[in-house]
Parts: structure tokens; sequence; C-alpha cells
């Protein structure tokens, strides 16, 4: 078509601040999600904790039962 677009200070100033503004959202956005993320990794590495704790429990647990199971029956 052929046209031409001018720019004035005006626009170019709310294009800038737009910008900024949609820099600033994604920002707290990805940030927000780095923290759910890190959250999510310590919840995880607690759970593996506990879960090598109560294995090690029932580790020790089994040859008592083994005895208790056969006394029983």
């Amino acid at each position: 078509m052929r046209r031409y677009y001018y720019v004035t200070p005006t626009s170019y100033l709310i294009l800038i601040k737009t910008f900024s503004g949609m820099l600033d959202k994604k920002r707290s956005y990805i940030d927000n999600q780095i923290r759910k993320f890190d959250r999510g990794l310590e919840q995880l590495a607690k759970a593996s904790k506990a879960v090598g704790e109560l294995q090690v429990k029932l580790s020790d647990l089994i040859p008592i039962l083994e005895v208790k199971a056969a006394n029983s029956a």
C-alpha cells in the first residue's frame, strides 16, 4: 500500500511504557513460576527423605513381624 506511518514522540513514549509494563508482568509471572518450581522440588526432596526413613524402619520391622507371624501360626 506504500503508506507512510509517522511516529510521534508521544506515541513512541506510549509504546515504550506499554513494552515496559508487559515486560514487568512477564518477569513477575516467570518469577512466580520459578518459586513454584523450587517449592515443588523442595517438597519432592522432603518426600524422598521421608520415604527413605520409612524404608529403613520397615526393613528393621520385617524380621520382628516374621517372628510374630511364625509364633501366632
